[in-house]
């Protein structure tokens, strides 16, 4: 066997943690240490607007920032690892099992727009992909979704085959999507911001859960890198000549 071909494969790095509200939200002790100005809107104008704050941070400032975090929560930072291929979806789950909700979103022409989502899951849908000039620099593409807890049957293609499979119905919050690049080493911190105070917010909705009559407020933190794996090509197999027939 012979390695002369690699793939790209993206890890990604998750750290989530759950705070009571106001933490973040109302504090500017975690984003003095961010850059808020790397984040682009995607389609609307203001993110704060939405109920959502997130920002991008240098390695170098990974240490200080873990600090802030283990002191907020009061434990030790733990990190879950994901392997994702570069433009593949990656869902993570922000609230599970909400029942019927309302959303009011700011939109790109300035005004606020209200919809009705079915029972189901909210989940925030990121996908990386690299700058073909400089792979080491990756693109973060992230939309708020509500996944239906009610599934459809629905056909996908399974190699050459199609195959019927029950999918949720996704509702994507396009308004809401954002993008960041982040090169090398650096850390992306999303969570709530002023704004998910009302409850109608993608913030709230998204990043603020209550429990046993608490509310608290969820942080992540993404730490993206790229790596290239080798992939394994088998020699050709040698030809091997016919055998000569024997005539009876």
């Amino acid at each position: 066997e012979q390695t002369n071909m690699y793939d790209l494969i993206i890890r990604i790095g998750l750290t989530a943690i759950e705070i009571p509200v106001g933490t973040v939200s109302a504090s500017e002790e975690l984003w003095s240490y961010l850059n808020e100005e790397a984040v682009r809107q995607v389609r609307s104008p203001a993110l704060g607007f939405n109920g959502l704050r997130m920002g991008r941070g240098d390695l170098k400032n990974w240490p200080d920032v873990a600090k802030v975090l283990s002191r907020m929560t009061g434990r030790r930072l733990q990190e879950a690892s994901i392997i994702t291929m570069p433009g593949n979806p990656t869902p993570i789950t922000l609230a599970t099992g909400m029942p019927v909700q309302t959303i009011f979103v700011y939109r790109a022409d300035r005004t606020f727009e209200g919809m009705d989502y079915p029972p189901g899951d909210n989940v925030l849908n990121v996908t990386c992909t690299y700058d073909q000039d400089d792979p080491t620099t990756i693109l973060i593409t992230a939309v708020p979704q509500v996944h239906s807890a009610r599934r459809r049957p629905k056909f996908v293609k399974a190699g050459s085959d199609f195959m019927m499979v029950n999918r949720p119905v996704i509702y994507s919050i396009p308004d809401a999507t954002f993008q960041v690049h982040m090169p090398k080493g650096s850390f992306l911190v999303i969570g709530p911001g002023a704004e998910s105070q009302r409850p109608s917010s993608v913030g709230n909705k998204f990043f603020v859960k209550q429990r046993e009559g608490v509310e608290f407020e969820t942080v992540i933190v993404l730490r993206p890198d790229i790596f290239a794996t080798p992939v394994t090509k088998p020699k050709p197999l040698p030809l091997t000549p016919a055998l000569p027939t024997k005539n009876n």
